[in-house]
């Protein structure tokens, strides 16, 4: 009888453990389970349960990513997911999955075509990076982030498609796509970061919106093939080497919104011609356009209160247009440029050189009374109001009854 109770509770013994591996899924590890080739996590959210595809061990060429996997719905796929599946060459994801992981589906050299559903919010870092063979990419409207290398060195990527929900596009998300050939930025976009088109040699044009606030170092360098570019007057910032060797460029507009061109932003850009610097600069930083073999003409303003070290080196035909006495005239004789000066141009009152007289121009010029502010060149000659060769609080006075419509000397 004994024997026989033995045998019973082995038994049910058995039956309760096959019965708890039919509902709970294999596992791998203890937060790992196999689902045929795929391998996924399962994350909790405020209760709620989803699954992460984590890594995928098949070598089929055509992979779907179911929208459920054992009773969860899949919403993410993880880091390194499909890194290195080398045989895949078409990818459609399911419209559960909301997130796709930096290097998600890095050095699939075999990837052709991607089907990135609306549902998805944010693509990771280098996700698509080095798919070497694929060829066109659209991003749906619901992602907000381009991760930073996100597709990276796709080489054969002709087109891509941004649309206006993206906000924020990481560093180097498009280096080295040599085969894109133009690019519309999208007006969401506030900032492009630094290297993000940097190396794509085939790309011809670009078009940046009055969205954008900043364009980060090397974003567009060794854009050889880019012949213009506008940048908008929301632009206040252009980082190092910005459009360093774009050796198409021919001409460049920089806005007044722009206060600093910095170290090496356009240097060997070798079929730029000429430069007009806005008023709204005081810097120009070390290199900024050296070994621009054909600038034969830059125009700087009185605004320009320092050049950097070679920031026109190599420049050998290059005439510096400026006023008497600036910063312009002081390199261009320091560093053996021809030197036109511009005289004609100088508009009494208009103190701070931007074109207009107002009440900054009879503030500066209190300041500069005041030993706060300094003037020099063109700036000095503009603030003599009065002309009695001294610029001090009456010339200020002068230009606050121009703009009260008093008798001054300006009128």
């Amino acid at each position: 009888m004994q024997k026989i109770k033995k045998l019973t509770a082995v038994l049910l013994s058995t039956i309760m453990i096959l019965s708890v591996f039919a509902v709970v899924p294999f596992t791998v590890n203890a937060a790992e389970y196999k689902y045929g080739d795929f391998t996924y996590t399962i994350i909790y959210d405020n209760e709620y349960a989803s699954a992460e595809i984590t890594d995928y061990n098949g070598d089929e060429t055509n992979v779907t990513i179911p929208a459920e996997i054992d009773g969860y719905k899949v919403t993410s796929i993880g880091d390194y997911a499909f890194e290195f599946s080398r045989s895949l060459t078409s990818v459609t994801i399911s419209n559960s999955v909301t997130s796709i992981g930096g290097r998600a589906f890095y050095e699939c050299t075999s990837l052709k075509s991607i089907t990135i559903p609306n549902s998805v919010t944010s693509i990771g870092g280098s996700a698509f990076s080095c798919c070497e063979n694929l060829t066109n990419v659209t991003i749906p409207n619901s992602v907000t982030s381009i991760g930073g290398s996100a597709f990276s060195c796709c080489e054969n990527l002709t087109n891509v498609t941004i649309p206006n929900s993206v906000t924020s596009i990481g560093d180097s998300a498009f280096y080295d796509c040599t085969s894109l050939k133009s690019i519309t930025i999208p007006n969401s976009v506030t900032s492009i970061g630094g290297s993000v088109f940097s190396g794509c040699t085939s790309l011809t044009s670009v078009t940046i919106p009055n969205s954008v606030t900043s364009i980060g170092d090397d974003a567009f360098s060794y854009c050889r093939s880019l012949t213009s570019v506008t940048i908008p007057n929301s632009v206040m910032s252009i980082g190092d080497d910005a459009f360093s060797c774009c050796e198409s460029l021919t001409n460049i507009t920089i806005p007044d919104s722009v206060t600093e061109i910095r170290y090496s932003a356009f240097s060997n850009c070798t079929s730029l011609t000429s430069v007009t610097i806005p008023n709204s600069v005081t810097s120009i930083g070390n290199y900024a356009f050296s070994h621009c073999r054909s600038l034969t003409s830059v125009t700087i303003p009185n605004s320009v209160t320092s050049i950097g070290d070679y920031a026109f080196s190599g420049c050998t035909s290059l005439t510096i247009h400026g006023y008497t006495g600036t910063e312009a005239e002081t390199y261009a004789k320091e560093n053996g440029f021809k030197f036109k000066a511009l005289t004609d141009d100088i508009i009494a009152g208009d103190s701070n050189g931007d074109g207009r007289v107002s009440v900054l121009d009879a503030t500066l010029i209190q300041k500069y009374s005041a030993s706060i502010e300094a003037l020099t060149g063109g700036n000095l000659t503009a603030s003599d109001v009065n002309k009695d060769g001294i610029v001090n609080v009456m010339d200020a006075t002068e230009i606050q009854k121009y703009l009260a419509d008093l008798p001054s000397a300006l009128t």
